[in-house]
């Protein structure tokens, strides 16, 4: 269990909202005019890396739900994926798990402008992940006074994860500076 606390761990922390914290480097960059090649890196292959852990965890579980027998939660996955809300999976799968493989273009990767796309898409994605999440859930729960409680848990976290990739933008600026600041040892010649 502990990778998919691993993937949860990447989601909550850096992968919402990571399209601001592009963006706030991005407008750094652009007054400054500086290149900040580091931070294009560090976006790049945090993006890839979420991705390729999430699409493992996908294909586990996806994997489990057929290996454990149980034909409820085999049902309810199936549905996720072909059912009446089928739309919003597929548009989180690409937004979340595969567009960010755009990413190993060097190319692409090199503009801010398609990292902020990529992290635009995650976002989008994460989105309907949430969607897919609590509406296919609700879906089938035909007692309305348990929607309110799904709805405000959809609606509520948007602007923490607005601050959370201010914040994450900012670090990254400033440990950047001072790691290309901090001054580098000469090594002897031999």
């Amino acid at each position: 269990m502990e990778f998919f606390h691993l993937v949860s761990f990447i989601s909550e922390y850096l992968i919402q909202g990571i399209f601001i914290s592009v963006l706030v480097v991005w407008i750094a960059s652009v007054t400054t005019k500086r290149d900040y090649g580091y931070a294009k890196i560090l976006f790049k292959w945090i993006m890839i890396a979420y991705a390729a852990l999430a699409i493992t965890g996908l294909l586990f579980f996806v994997f489990y739900q057929w290996y454990d027998g149980i034909e409820y939660s085999g049902y309810s996955f199936g549905d996720r994926f072909f059912g009446d809300f089928w739309f919003s999976f597929w548009v989180m799968l690409g937004g979340n798990l595969i567009t960010p493989f755009i990413l190993l273009s060097k190319k692409i990767s090199n503009k801010f402008v398609f990292l902020f796309l990529v992290g635009v898409m995650m976002n989008i994605g994460w989105l309907f992940e949430r969607f897919v999440i609590i509406i296919t859930s609700l879906q089938r729960d035909y007692e309305p006074e348990g929607w309110f409680v799904h709805v405000l848990l959809f609606i509520l976290p948007l602007n923490i994860y607005f601050f959370r990739g201010l914040l994450l933008g900012i670090v990254v600026l400033i440990v950047g500076q001072v790691i290309t600041r901090a001054p580098r040892k000469k090594q002897p010649i031999e």
